[in-house]
């Protein structure tokens, strides 16, 4: 019985399925300076953001991109800290540092938490999940060859320059949890954010994985 890839791991094992992929190095140098807070390496992950929401102008690159402080706090607990910040800046001008898991740097942004100024649901619009950035970059396939026809095919993927980042749920630092994954969603969508560097974006791709091709 053939899977739609297959997979290669650092360690040479080989997994029969969607197409071959190994992992991914961050190709850019980490600066020392820009690592926040070593020993908690964490922040809330952009998972998706609303069309013109109050946080769509800020220009944030989904799944690379964490909130790791809000107006000078660090959101280093998952607990009410930052909901609380954000209804106490409602309708006024909200200061977040921003770090990038792909280019080790951080930066600020400004936007104004609000439910009036758009007609969506939310403050700010936008998904997260509480998350850590801690070896980001060793956490991450690369699509190496896909079969015709194959759903890999179907869903879009490109070999060569498209890397699976994960899921709204997870992040895969073994080959093993992608593939347990993938066999557990059999004839079901699955949703995966992939990087391309081709275009240096990360975009949302839907798979069916399936036994039943080619």
């Amino acid at each position: 019985m053939v899977y739609a890839l297959v997979c290669t791991s650092d360690s040479g094992s080989k997994h029969s399925n969607l197409f071959v992929a190994t992992r991914m190095g961050n190709a850019s140098s980490a600066d020392p300076s820009a690592v926040v807070d070593a020993d908690k390496q964490v922040g809330y992950r952009i998972l998706g953001i609303q069309d013109n929401c109050p946080a769509s102008h800020c220009e944030f690159v989904i799944y690379f991109d964490f909130i790791i402080a809000a107006n000078d706090i660090m959101l280093t607990t998952l607990d009410s800290t930052f909901v609380d910040i954000i209804q106490a800046f409602e309708n006024k001008p909200l200061n977040l540092t921003i770090f990038n898991s792909k280019q080790k740097t951080t930066r600020s942004v400004t936007l104004t938490p609000s439910r009036s100024s758009w007609t969506g649901d939310g403050l700010l619009g936008v998904t997260i999940r509480f998350d850590t950035y801690a070896n980001s970059d060793e956490n991450v396939c690369r699509i190496c060859e896909i079969e015709p026809d194959s759903p890999a095919d179907l869903a879009g993927l490109v070999a060569e320059t498209d890397y699976i980042l994960g899921s709204a749920e997870k992040v895969y630092p073994d080959m093993d949890l992608l593939f347990r994954d993938l066999q557990d969603n059999l004839n079901k969508p699955m949703e995966l954010f992939v990087w391309s560097a081709d275009t240096d974006r990360v975009r949302i791709v839907i798979i069916m994985p399936s036994l039943d091709w080619g």
